[in-house]
């Protein structure tokens, strides 16, 4: 189209008026009906294309859509390749002169007719409750551009309903999505739910055993140092005695770390130094690795890392770690401690001298209320929740956790956290 293009809007020239537009209605009638049939934005579109051409003496027909990015409009009919190559040379000529934006905003159809061209074009746009769906865009020969103006009514009416029809599938489509999406969240929680029931179960059974174990230990020796008037014997009853409820501390302690895990989530990352924390971690167990005659080494970096974690998660990760060598070593072995830069993050490592993890236990590593299979070497107990915890605190703070198994014996168990800044050792 060119600038010199005039505008014709539908006029009453159609004989005789009345029969073209009862038969509008007949046929509309027919497609309101036919088109409920129709799923899918591109069938509805390809039907109506169908149906349109059989209204009108058009010669070649199709719909424009919007991109999904909205920069402009696509020919989503399928035509042959020289029936789009015509079309869409004549749609960019009006979009070019702005034409086809002028159309767009009009209800009823209108007729482009160029001098130039052996066609004339005719846009018609799809719309409806203030939403623009599309356009249709016929190419008309000179006799049929003179004589359509009573079927442009119908041409309208049709396209409205049309529009309506798009709207309803993609509204349909929309809700479909969303039931989906709603469906897919119920199970998602109602897994979460079950998991946390069956998780609760397995805590009260292991809580009423393990506890109650350790309450009839503590009974029972207190009753034996009450009776008992051997001041030797009173002490290694009391020695029982703490024993047995530190272990009880330390069931409490993972119970009600889980708890809140699952309470309140993990907490946020921040920037520390990682050096210092893990001098603290290693003073705070010497009593314990004294006691069962354990050697605590350290090998460490000459500058100060930082990572980004959770200060507080961390500490109890190396914690545990460090709490496991000790409890599963024998005695006048020794457990190193090592911190060393691995691909972008810094890796602490806890090695000790104990019997390793068997091959085939080895898969349940940091899985809830998994054990070992080994027993500790100082009468200690294990709930099964600490590497679990472990896992799910590092995966949180975007860290990384694991278990290496050398051939010499014992176990090397890792934490990786990501390097604050460029390592340097």
């Amino acid at each position: 189209m060119t600038e010199s293009a005039s505008i014709c809007s539908a006029g009453t020239s159609m004989a005789p008026v009345q029969e073209t537009l009862v038969a509008g209605m007949l046929a509309l009638t027919a497609y309101l009906r036919e088109v409920r049939s129709v799923s899918g934005c591109e069938n509805i579109l390809e039907f109506t294309t169908s149906r349109l051409k059989s209204l009108i003496p058009a010669k070649v027909a199709g719909f424009y859509i919007p991109d999904d990015h909205g920069g402009g409009f696509s020919l989503a009919t399928r035509l042959r390749p020289d029936e789009a190559e015509a079309l869409n040379g004549l749609v960019n000529q009006a979009m070019e002169s702005g034409l086809f934006g002028w159309a767009l905003r009009r209800w009823r159809p209108t007729l482009l007719q160029s001098a130039e061209s052996q066609a004339n074009l005719m846009l018609a746009p799809l719309r409806t409750r203030k939403q623009v769906a599309g356009m249709f865009a016929a190419t008309l020969n000179a006799h049929s551009a003179s004589a359509w103006g009573a079927g442009s009514m119908v041409l309208a009416t049709h396209l409205a309903c049309a529009a309506d029809a798009l709207l309803t599938e993609k509204l349909t489509a929309q809700l479909q999505e969303q039931n989906s999406q709603l469906e897919d969240l119920v199970r998602q929680r109602t897994h979460e739910l079950t998991r946390m029931l069956e998780q609760r179960q397995r805590f009260m059974r292991i809580a009423a055993h393990d506890l109650r174990n350790l309450l009839t230990v503590i009974s029972g020796y207190a009753a034996v140092g009450l009776n008992g008037e051997r001041r030797d014997l009173q002490h290694n009853v009391l020695d029982k005695i703490l024993l047995a409820s530190r272990q009880m501390q330390v069931m409490v302690d993972e119970f009600l770390a889980l708890h809140l895990l699952e309470r309140q989530g993990t907490g946020q990352a921040e920037v520390f130094e990682l050096k210092p924390l893990v001098l603290q971690v290693v003073d705070q167990s010497v009593f314990t690795a004294r006691a069962k005659n354990i050697a605590i080494g350290q090998e460490l970096p000459s500058g100060c890392p930082k990572v980004r974690a959770n200060l507080t998660h961390t500490h109890q990760i190396i914690t545990n770690y460090l709490s496991n060598a000790l409890k599963y070593s024998p005695p006048g072995t020794r457990v190193i401690v090592n911190v060393r830069p691995v691909n972008g993050s810094w890796r602490v490592e806890v090695q000790d001298q104990g019997p390793g993890v068997p091959l085939a236990l080895r898969p349940q590593l940091f899985v809830e209320f998994a054990k070992v299979g080994n027993r500790p070497t100082g009468g200690e107990t294990s709930t099964g929740l600490g590497l679990f915890i472990v896992k799910t605190l590092a995966e949180a703070q975007g860290s990384k956790v694991g278990a290496e198994f050398p051939p010499g014996g014992g176990s090397v168990f890792w934490l990786e956290a990501p390097a604050h800044e460029p390592m340097g050792i």
